[in-house]
C-alpha cells in the first residue's frame, strides 16, 4: 500500500520558486523576506527602511489670498472672453437661427423665404439638406469682419491675463472689466 506524500510547508512562493521572470515581473530571492510567516501581520520594519516616515513629509502650505484671486480673475476673464467670442458670432452672421421645431414651423419659413442656401467650397455637404441655412436671407455671413474682430479681442485678452498675472490684483480686476466693456470697432 502507498502512503501519502509528505506535505511540504511552503510559507511564500518565494520559497517555493527560487527565482521567477516574465514580461511584467522579475523577482530573485537571494535574500531572505523580511517576514518567515505567510500572510503574517505585524511584522517589523527594519529600522530606517520605514516608508511611512511622517518626520520627512512634504507639507504643501495653502494658498495665499492674492493667489486665490488672482485664479478667480483668470477664470472669470475666460468666461468673459468666450461669452464675447460667441456674441461676436451671432454679431457677425456666423452662427445660424435655430431649425424649425415641426413640420408647422418649417412649411411657415419656406413659404416666408427665411432661409439661404449653402454655396462655395467651405462646406462638405453629406446630405441635401445641410444646403439649408436657416437664416434670414438679410443676415449676411462676415467671415473678414469676424476675424478682425476676434484678433482684437484675443489681444486684449492676453493683455488682460498679463495683468492678471504680473500686476496686481486691483489692475487684473480693471483688466477684467474692461473686456466685459470691449465692443467691436469693426462693425458688420
Amino acid at each position: 500500500m502507498k502512503s501519502a506524500p509528505t506535505p511540504i510547508a511552503i510559507t511564500s512562493v518565494f520559497d517555493y520558486i527560487p527565482s521567477y521572470s516574465n514580461s511584467f515581473v522579475s523577482v530573485v530571492t537571494d535574500q531572505p523576506a523580511p517576514c518567515k510567516k505567510a500572510f503574517s501581520f505585524g511584522c517589523k520594519q527594519e529600522e530606517g527602511n520605514n516608508p511611512m516616515n511622517y518626520a520627512t513629509a512634504t507639507v504643501q502650505a495653502a494658498t495665499t489670498e492674492t493667489q486665490d484671486q488672482r485664479k478667480y480673475l483668470e477664470k472669470r476673464l475666460q468666461e468673459v472672453y468666450h461669452d464675447k467670442r460667441d456674441n461676436l458670432e451671432a454679431h457677425f452672421g456666423i452662427i445660424d437661427d435655430d431649425a424649425p421645431n415641426g413640420p408647422a414651423e418649417l412649411a411657415e419659413r419656406l413659404k416666408d423665404g427665411k432661409y439661404t442656401l449653402r454655396t462655395g467650397d467651405r462646406y462638405q455637404y453629406w446630405h441635401w439638406t445641410e444646403l439649408i441655412q436657416w437664416r434670414h436671407p438679410d443676415r449676411k455671413q462676415d467671415f473678414e469682419g469676424f476675424e478682425a474682430a476676434k484678433k482684437d479681442l484675443q489681444s486684449l485678452r492676453q493683455k488682460s491675463l498679463d495683468t492678471i498675472k504680473i500686476d496686481d490684483v486691483k489692475a487684473g480686476l480693471d483688466a477684467v472689466k474692461a473686456l466685459e466693456a470691449w465692443e467691436p470697432t469693426v462693425t458688420q
